[in-house]
Protein backbone atom coordinates (compact mmCIF):
# COMPACT_ATOMS: atom_id res chain seq x y z
CA UNK A 1 0.00 0.00 0.00
CA UNK A 2 1.35 3.40 -0.89
CA UNK A 3 1.19 6.53 1.23
CA UNK A 4 -1.45 7.92 -1.14
CA UNK A 5 -3.68 4.84 -0.67
CA UNK A 6 -3.60 4.86 3.14
CA UNK A 7 -6.85 6.41 4.37
CA UNK A 8 -6.72 6.81 8.17
CA UNK A 9 -9.85 5.76 10.09
CA UNK A 10 -11.56 4.47 6.93
CA UNK A 11 -11.50 0.73 7.64
CA UNK A 12 -10.11 -1.80 10.08
CA UNK A 13 -8.18 -3.94 7.62
CA UNK A 14 -5.58 -1.67 6.02
CA UNK A 15 -1.97 -1.89 7.13
CA UNK A 16 0.62 0.55 5.83
CA UNK A 17 4.24 -0.62 6.02
CA UNK A 18 7.30 1.46 5.35
CA UNK A 19 10.66 -0.03 6.23
CA UNK A 20 10.30 -1.42 9.75
CA UNK A 21 7.32 0.80 10.58
CA UNK A 22 3.72 -0.39 10.42
CA UNK A 23 0.47 1.53 10.82
CA UNK A 24 -2.67 -0.48 11.45
CA UNK A 25 -5.86 1.27 10.46
CA UNK A 26 -9.00 1.20 12.55
CA UNK A 27 -12.29 3.10 12.54
CA UNK A 28 -11.46 4.81 15.84
CA UNK A 29 -7.70 4.62 16.11
CA UNK A 30 -4.57 4.24 13.98
CA UNK A 31 -1.82 2.25 15.70
CA UNK A 32 1.83 2.80 14.74
CA UNK A 33 4.61 0.46 15.80
CA UNK A 34 8.02 -0.68 14.71
CA UNK A 35 11.25 1.09 13.93
CA UNK A 36 12.33 3.45 11.22
CA UNK A 37 15.91 4.73 11.22
CA UNK A 38 16.95 8.03 9.73
CA UNK A 39 20.43 9.00 8.60
CA UNK A 40 21.73 11.98 6.72
CA UNK A 41 21.07 10.49 3.28
CA UNK A 42 18.47 10.71 0.51
CA UNK A 43 16.65 7.46 1.38
CA UNK A 44 16.19 8.76 4.95
CA UNK A 45 14.85 12.01 3.57
CA UNK A 46 12.31 10.10 1.45
CA UNK A 47 11.31 8.03 4.49
CA UNK A 48 10.86 11.16 6.62
CA UNK A 49 8.73 12.83 3.96
CA UNK A 50 6.58 9.69 3.57
CA UNK A 51 6.08 9.50 7.34
CA UNK A 52 5.20 13.21 7.47
CA UNK A 53 2.60 12.69 4.73
CA UNK A 54 0.99 9.82 6.65
CA UNK A 55 0.96 11.82 9.90
CA UNK A 56 -0.63 14.79 8.08
CA UNK A 57 -3.34 12.44 6.75
CA UNK A 58 -3.98 11.12 10.27
CA UNK A 59 -4.21 14.67 11.65
CA UNK A 60 -6.57 15.67 8.82
CA UNK A 61 -8.80 12.69 9.64
CA UNK A 62 -9.39 13.91 13.18
CA UNK A 63 -12.34 16.27 13.37
CA UNK A 64 -11.72 19.58 15.16
CA UNK A 65 -14.79 18.82 17.29
CA UNK A 66 -13.36 15.45 18.41
CA UNK A 67 -13.25 14.80 22.16
CA UNK A 68 -10.01 15.30 24.09
CA UNK A 69 -9.57 11.52 24.41
CA UNK A 70 -11.44 8.31 23.62
CA UNK A 71 -11.64 5.45 26.10
CA UNK A 72 -10.31 2.12 24.84
CA UNK A 73 -13.56 0.32 25.59
CA UNK A 74 -15.43 2.68 23.27
CA UNK A 75 -13.13 1.68 20.41
CA UNK A 76 -13.64 -2.06 20.83
CA UNK A 77 -16.55 -3.39 18.80
CA UNK A 78 -17.76 -6.56 20.46
CA UNK A 79 -20.37 -8.81 18.95
CA UNK A 80 -21.86 -11.53 21.10
CA UNK A 81 -22.35 -14.87 19.34
CA UNK A 82 -23.95 -18.12 20.40
CA UNK A 83 -21.59 -20.70 21.90
CA UNK A 84 -21.15 -23.38 19.22
CA UNK A 85 -20.13 -25.94 21.89
CA UNK A 86 -23.16 -25.49 24.13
Amino acid sequence: MSVKQFQPFEDDAAVFSYGGLQLENGPGRVVMFGELKFGRDQSSKRAALALAEVLRAIAAGIDDAAPESVAEEVLAVVEEVANPFA
